[in-house]
């Protein structure tokens, strides 16, 4: 089930990678190590970059598959969560970017489409509702088809 919409997400993608790439100074711990420096510039570039290459609204280049850009997301999310214990940083790095953009990236690519889905389709609210309208049509015609073969399969029977 859909809950982000593929414009938002977007939109979340890009504004996460700049805070990603721009953490240590905003956060004012580019004085720790060179990982506690490079890792988050990295991971935000790389989460533009496959943003700029999806097939979606959002998108300029248009290369990758929404699902597999929801799998890159999944994947940058669970490194971010999981880098300060990897690379061993200490103090309140671990909880200002990578903890709450690793979660927020995590929650991102799982609300917004089935993540092992291989044929995601993005669909706008319009597409969705005129393909909801078009499914109850033929509800309706498959429907109102059952009598009408009874009634023909009863004419021939008496003829």
């Amino acid at each position: 089930m859909t809950t982000i919409n593929t414009k938002l997400h977007g939109i979340l993608d890009y504004t996460l990678g700049i805070v990603l790439m721009l953490s240590p100074w905003i956060f004012n711990y580019s004085r720790g190590t060179q990982a506690e420096l490079w890792i988050p510039v990295i991971s935000g570039a790389i989460a533009i970059l496959y943003t700029i290459f999806t097939d979606a609204s959002f998108g300029i280049v248009r290369k990758i598959k929404l699902s597999n850009h929801f799998l890159l997301d999944l994947i940058l999310g669970s490194f971010l969560v999981a880098a300060p214990k990897l690379f061993d940083y200490t103090g309140y790095v671990y909880l200002l970017p990578y903890l709450w953009i690793g979660l927020l990236k995590i929650f991102i690519s799982l609300a917004a489409g089935n993540v092992l889905h291989s044929k995601h389709v993005e669909q706008t609210p319009n597409a969705y509702l005129s393909n909801l309208t078009f499914k109850n049509f033929m509800h309706h015609v498959q429907h109102l088809n059952i009598p009408i073969q009874k009634a023909v399969k009863n004419k021939t029977l008496t003829h």
